[in-house]
């Protein structure tokens, strides 16, 4: 393969970029540089709070459950935000905003910066997905569920997602149109899914609490433990929920922007600025949600107090030992003199 024939598939690849290196100058220098400072702010503490997440989870053996270990999965996408997205993203806006920077160099970092976003959104679409498919297996398998969802399997259909999410990747960068295509249909049916069993769900617990209300009086241990099963369940799915309601919140605009700029050929420039802006919404959501789940759900906010109580009683127990020494009265001359060796062997002074 000669020369002139890599030009021409390098130009080949990035000419789906070229309407929107054509449209940047008619973007603001404001949008450019708010998204910038935004993402770049917002880059490191996205890294860090969700490491934290991930710290909190496998600190304690308790919180390694099906359930947590799906969230962990979802923070581990949000640390991939912070580490890879944004930074490339940032990279992709100054080179955009700078009016002496080449198609080239915007083409390579471009392809770089959507690969490492599409890529880790794909993961939080069906991490969400899975988490609320675990809510549905908790309700409709009872007493079944740790049986049957084991930390195991879990783990292993997450490793199975994470690799199908980059071989997604790997054709999308082969045929763009068609993986978008496939990626956008399967959003939608996460979306459905996802939504379908929150419903399912929360109806049902609605349901079983008020039966074994009315049975409380015949059955009472058994019913209130039953009871307590499903009040702690129901307070888990609605935290869920809130959650969820954020992400879609964040990518809704997204989507829609997509959706409108793939219909109309009006103001290209304007359709840029727009998903520019929205894109930011999106990287925002890996930002707030470590928080969301330390406001929502008890066990994270008391195994954070327990690494918390943990570092205390290391720094403490590693601390140099610095006897107490009491000071002697300034009439005591051979007390001081003991005094002040004292303090030359500990190196106090």
């Amino acid at each position: 393969m000669n020369t002139s024939e890599i030009t021409n598939i390098i130009s080949d690849d990035c000419r789906p970029f070229e309407a929107i290196w054509n449209a940047r100058n008619g973007i603001s220098d404001t949008i450019f540089y708010s998204n910038i400072v935004i993402n770049g702010i917002l880059a490191i503490p996205t890294f860090v709070s969700n490491l934290i997440l991930i710290i909190a989870i496998w600190s304690c053996n308790s919180m390694r459950t099906p359930s947590n270990i799906i969230i962990c999965s979802l923070a581990c996408s949000d640390i991939g935000v912070g580490l890879l997205a944004q930074p490339l993203a940032v990279a992709k806006t100054v080179i955009e905003a700078k009016a002496s920077s080449s198609f080239d160099s915007f083409c390579s970092i471009h392809k770089r910066s959507r690969v490492s976003s599409v890529y880790f959104c794909v993961v939080s679409f069906v991490c969400f997905t899975a988490v609320s498919l675990d809510k549905y297996l908790m309700v409709l398998l009872h007493l079944r569920y740790h049986e049957l969802v084991t930390t195991r399997r879990v783990i292993m259909f997450l490793l199975i997602v994470w690799a199908l999410a980059a071989l997604c990747i790997l054709f999308e960068l082969c045929c763009s149109s068609v993986i978008t295509m496939v990626l956008f249909i399967g959003a939608i049916v996460c979306f459905i899914v996802t939504l379908t069993s929150y419903v399912w769900v929360y109806r049902t617990v609605r349901r079983h609490q008020k039966a074994i209300h009315d049975q409380l009086h015949a059955v009472a241990t058994e019913s209130r433990d039953k009871s307590l099963y499903m009040t702690r369940v129901r307070k888990n799915t609605m935290s869920m929920i809130l959650v969820y309601v954020w992400f879609v919140i964040c990518y809704l605009p997204f989507v829609v922007v997509t959706v409108v700029g793939a219909v109309w050929s009006g103001n290209e420039s304007a359709i840029q600025s727009a998903l520019l802006c929205t894109g930011t919404v999106i990287f925002l959501n890996s930002f707030v949600n470590p928080f969301l789940f330390y406001w929502r759900i008890k066990d994270f906010r008391v195994s954070m107090h327990i690494i918390d109580e943990e570092v205390k009683f290391v720094s403490v127990k590693t601390a140099p030992y610095v006897p107490v020494i009491p000071r002697p009265s300034s009439s005591d001359d051979k007390n001081i003199t003991v005094f002040h060796r004292a303090l030359q062997a500990n190196s106090i002074c």
